[in-house]
């Protein structure tokens, strides 16, 4: 996590960059944070699939269907 948060410090726009800290907040456990990470990447590219995909699967960790079949 340390890592992809040094290197979205040196790339803020580096959409893969982006992803990889919302996926890492994902795997810890911190779903809030990964979906919030997720929309910042998908405000950068909008169709961003990647971002997109994880966006979805953090959603579908919370619960909330109506929101992850949105956006898979």
């Amino acid at each position: 996590m340390a890592e992809a948060k040094r290197a979205r410090a040196v790339g803020p726009l580096a959409l893969p960059v982006n992803n990889i800290v919302g996926e890492m907040l994902g795997f810890a456990g911190r779903t809030d944070e990964a979906i919030e990470q997720h929309r910042k990447t998908l405000e950068l590219d909008p169709n961003y699939a990647m971002a997109m995909e994880n966006l979805a699967d953090a959603y579908a960790s919370k619960g909330l269907e109506k929101e992850a079949v949105e956006h898979y």
